[in-house]
């Protein structure tokens, strides 16, 4: 039995079956924007084939995902029935896995898991923007970390806002609320991506001084289901984890 601090919201029967046996394609590598719609599904237990892509295949992939032309997508069962855009993919899963408070009329604990999302949005869009005119890499990495500094600089200040939000909306390590949402997994998704290096520049310690982004990262990490997850992976990839991952997993050896 998962402890209070897993516990989820209910979902019914039918909710699942829309999604039963659907397909989500998105690339290999990075985890990115798909990550947390894949471990929505496997929290809720709705079985998927998780379709992963490379990016040489995207070249001529990408004019047939129409009509947004960019993945994530999500096929339903009946093989017709495609949603595209991640946060849509995610708020959809999340329903019917009860991991959104759409039930007992939480109306005001969604908007919340919303804004989070959002912001969490804002703050990656910022973070490739940083040094992104600066056509010599290096400065362009100095740039990025520069913002990640705590003494002002844009990224850090992003993250505080996020660390904030959650220190006022969240309890017990939750990022909204007091049960397992979506928003707990973009926090987890997002935020470990910006720790493995895959924006440039952004320091692999960054969410050290967040106490409250690391308490939910390390509360996603640990919970079984996320952590089987990882396991599977690295034993399917013969004991070793893209680097990108090894961030993922890790968080749940976070103090």
């Amino acid at each position: 039995l998962l402890s209070k601090r897993m516990r989820k919201m209910p979902s019914t029967p039918e909710e699942k079956l829309v999604l039963s046996n659907s397909t989500l394609t998105y690339f290999e590598y990075p985890p990115g924007r798909a990550e947390a719609i894949r471990l929505a599904f496997k929290i809720g237990e709705i079985p998927f084939t998780d379709h992963r892509i490379t990016f040489g295949e995207w070249k001529s992939l990408k004019p047939t995902y129409k009509p947004w032309h960019h993945v994530p997508i999500l096929t339903l069962s009946d093989g017709v029935t495609v949603i595209g855009q991640a946060r849509t993919i995610l708020r959809m899963v999340g329903k019917c896995s009860g991991l959104y408070p759409s039930h007992n009329n939480n109306i005001v604990v969604a908007a919340q898991c919303d804004e989070l999302l959002d912001a969490i949005d804002d703050v990656h869009m910022k973070a490739k923007a940083v040094g992104s005119h600066l056509s010599d890499s290096q400065k362009r990495r100095e740039a990025r970390a520069d913002a990640c500094s705590p003494d002002g600089g844009s990224i850090a200040l992003g993250l505080a806002a996020l660390d904030d939000f959650i220190g006022q909306h969240g309890k017990n390590g939750h990022a909204v609320g007091d049960t397992f949402t979506i928003a707990d997994l973009n926090l987890f998704c997002m935020t470990s991506l910006w720790c493995s290096g895959f924006i440039d520049g952004v320091p692999h310690d960054v969410m050290n001084n967040f106490s409250h982004i690391q308490e939910c990262r390390k509360l996603v990490a640990t919970h079984p289901i996320v952590m089987n997850h990882y396991d599977s992976r690295e034993e399917k990839n013969g004991g070793k984890l893209h680097e990108f991952e090894t961030y993922y997993k890790n968080a749940r050896n976070l103090d």
